[in-house]
């Protein structure tokens, strides 16, 4: 029996020793994994700094990023407006080309077609229009002398002995006699070509300036001749009051005009 306790002991003993064996290796890696902690407060206070720099980091990406977000609404804005913008300068293109079309028609066919139904209808009325103002100036004009017609612009020409002489050159009162010429003439072919002319009033301003005493005489042949039921004379020559029925004078006192009846 006491040797069945030995033996029993002495596996025991054995057997500790393994668990004692083991438990020092385990130790000796416990202290081992205890050394790599040594410097652990240092890791924590790096691995902190570059927390605290990640989440800077963060934060300047996060306001990059909502920048970002911010600025493509933005062109994306702008892309729908000019995509807006295009599709409206398409449609004006489009006019613009109808536009450009019209107007190389006006100006290529429209309006030398217009020009020259002008041209026609003018040179269809000059040779009437020259006839009355030819009658007008051989009327008011003393100087037989001196020719005057109506060229193609319908402006009036001068000629004396063969020789045209310039308008400006002429006196006071045969330019007046030349303007009162026309004036008659047009008024004569408007009421006769224009129903809205069909007036039987005349108004004639100052149609003497210039004049002799001999061409003031022929204003009472001009106005029987315009055969007018009613004309008004705006003039200072006394002579022509007597080719009047009634008589009006018109004077300004202290910046007020006052109108008298003389006859």
């Amino acid at each position: 029996r006491a040797e069945k306790l030995i033996h029993k002991d002495q596996l025991d003993a054995k057997n500790m020793e393994t668990e004692i064996t083991r438990n020092e290796s385990e130790l000796e890696q416990v202290i081992t994994t205890l050394k790599t902690f040594e410097n652990l407060d240092e890791i924590i206070s790096r691995k902190d700094s570059e927390l605290k720099s990640v989440r800077s980091e963060i934060t300047q990406m996060s306001g990059a990023l909502a920048a970002s977000k911010e600025k493509l609404g933005n062109e994306q804005e702008k892309i729908t407006q000019n995509k807006t913008k295009i599709e409206e300068s398409k449609k004006w293109e489009i006019k613009f080309k109808l536009v450009s079309q019209y107007k190389e028609w006006l100006e290529a066919f429209f309006v030398p077609t217009i020009i020259q139904i002008e041209k026609q209808v003018l040179l269809s009325i000059l040779q009437n229009f020259n006839e009355t103002y030819h009658r007008w100036y051989s009327i008011l004009v003393e100087d037989q002398s001196k020719e005057s017609r109506i060229d193609e612009n319908f402006t009036p020409i001068v000629n004396q002995d063969g020789y045209e002489q310039e308008i400006g050159y002429l006196s006071g009162g045969e330019k007046t006699s030349i303007a009162l010429a026309y004036r008659l003439t047009l008024n004569s072919l408007m009421r006769k070509e224009t129903d809205s002319m069909k007036s039987n009033l005349l108004i004639l301003d100052e149609p003497t300036d210039g004049f002799s005493k001999n061409q003031l005489g022929k204003i009472r042949e001009v106005l029987d001749e315009l055969k007018s039921e009613q004309i008004i004379l705006v003039s200072h020559e006394k002579e022509l009051e007597t080719y009047v029925d009634n008589i009006f004078q018109i004077s300004k006192q202290d910046g007020i005009s006052k109108i008298v009846r003389m006859s």
